[in-house]
């Protein structure tokens, strides 16, 4: 077989070419903004991007601007909306208003005081009920990662948690009414025993 290197001469470039070996000369419905300088949003995001089909761009979030070569490529996509994941934090609010200036796509943040709360802004978003839902440790990034595409391709969401304890969104999520399967993703030393007893529900 051909071996064929996606690569680029930072995480960003590299980013890139991953969109663009995926996505050249497509059109998208949205585009998800996430920045490169830590995981959780980029998680979040990526597994709902994965069941719908679209992309995640990394940036430098801590930047005022994005480069050029990015504004260039989400044009090439040419998305309806362009959603940015996290606070100012993790991508400023310089960014946003470029972007807004720069597309006739709607802009929009979905954002919370913390990474467990923005990634069930994300999962909210994106899934008012669901048929099962995935919990995996906001501390690290490999069990998420690892879980993204199951939850593309069963079409339900990852939430992050903390190894011992359940923000209240992602409770919520799980006593929706219509969600029959709750995924542990990890080991005990990831989520603890006491994450299990969330059962009975509906």
């Amino acid at each position: 077989p051909n071996t064929i290197r996606l690569a680029g001469a930072n995480r960003y470039a590299t980013g890139a070419a991953i969109v663009e070996e995926v996505w050249s000369g497509t059109t998208v419905p949205e585009v998800f903004i996430a920045t490169g300088r830590n995981y959780p949003d980029a998680l979040s995001a990526g597994a709902v991007a994965a069941a719908e089909g679209v992309p995640v761009v990394l940036v430098d979030g801590s930047r005022s601007t994005v480069p050029q070569a990015t504004i260039d490529l989400i044009a090439d996509l040419d998305p309806a909306q362009i959603t940015i994941a996290g606070g100012i934090s993790a991508v400023s609010a310089g960014i946003a208003s470029q972007l807004d200036a720069a597309f006739t796509a709607e802009v929009r943040r979905l954002a919370g005081a913390n990474r467990y709360e923005t990634s069930a802004a994300i999962n909210l978003d994106a899934y008012p009920t669901n048929a099962g839902v995935i919990y995996a440790t906001g501390t690290g990034f490999a069990d998420a990662l690892a879980g993204a595409a199951f939850a593309g391709r069963a079409q339900i969401p990852v939430y992050l948690v903390q190894p011992g304890c359940v923000p209240e969104a992602a409770i919520d999520a799980i006593w929706s009414g219509t969600t029959t399967n709750l995924f542990l993703l990890g080991g005990t030393g990831a989520l603890s025993t006491a994450l299990e007893s969330l059962t009975g529900f509906p």
